[in-house]
């Protein structure tokens, strides 16, 4: 099976997205997201459809060109939604409903220590495909919720897997696609629901490396923990998302450019 703590966190954020279609209103299901084609109800087709996929259940369907899709993983994830588009409401809870009940019992099947095929065409071992899914389901858990003004959970369980994921992709951020020069350190000051300060230090080879925030840093970025989540997920750009930067600012700006860990 996966590991108990992925499973349970994808429990935790999936069902907290179907606890909350549950009480959507009319009005609130045609609501945009800060995924700029999506409304509330494609989010939650996605949702659907993203854990169907994983269980194997892949419909052949010809999408139609879209200006937005652009890449094979934009195709995938906007088959789902596309199919469901004319789906009467209470059915889409339905079908919501089912997956939760199918893909939780699916979970206790699973071999951890087999690979499982994932949407970018090579397979990956099964817990670390969970923990993607752990992030991609909080993270539009999180976009549901600030549609509909519903704000929770960034501190479940689900928050907790998606901070350990994006604190091991700062390194690489700050030093292959920020392009922060060896010798810099890039310091992360975070509040709010779940804190942490850490330095990104480049070495002499131009590697990232994390450690515990000591002594000077070249740049310091400090933001809330939402805000932190919506930059590496591309939720909101770099120029208007709420960071006081500190120190070298060229550099804190050019390292919150590249803070996008999602597709």
């Amino acid at each position: 099976m996966a590991s108990p703590k992925h499973a349970d966190a994808w429990r935790h954020t999936f069902g907290a997205s179907l606890q909350l279609a549950h009480q959507f209103s009319p009005a609130d299901w045609d609501r945009g997201t800060d995924c700029p084609a999506w409304t509330v109800r494609d989010i939650v087709a996605h949702l659907i459809g993203a854990e169907l996929w994983t269980m194997g259940d892949r419909p052949e369907y010809e999408l139609p060109d879209l200006e937005h899709v652009r890449k094979d993983f934009d195709r995938w994830t906007e088959v789902h939604v596309v199919q469901r588009r004319e789906v009467p409401t209470a059915d889409l809870l339905a079908e919501f409903q089912e997956v939760y009940d199918r893909r939780s019992a699916h979970l206790d099947t699973l071999d951890g220590a087999a690979d499982t095929p994932t949407p970018w065409g090579f397979a990956a071992p099964v817990d670390q495909a969970v923990s993607t899914r752990v992030l991609d389901c909080w993270v539009h858990e999180q976009d549901l919720r600030r549609a509909v003004g519903r704000p929770g959970n960034l501190d479940s369980p689900a928050a907790r897997v998606v901070r350990a994921t994006l604190l091991h992709a700062l390194p690489r951020l700050v030093a292959r696609e920020a392009g922060a020069e060896p010798g810099q350190v890039v310091r992360f000051e975070v509040t709010g629901q779940l804190p942490f300060d850490t330095d990104i230090a480049v070495d002499a080879d131009g590697l990232g490396v994390a450690r515990a925030a000591t002594g000077r840093a070249s740049a310091v970025l400090n933001t809330s923990w939402e805000t932190f989540v919506r930059l590496c997920c591309g939720r909101v750009p770099a120029n208007r998302a709420p960071v006081t930067y500190t120190g070298n600012v060229d550099l804190g700006l050019r390292v919150a450019r590249a803070l996008v860990v999602t597709p």
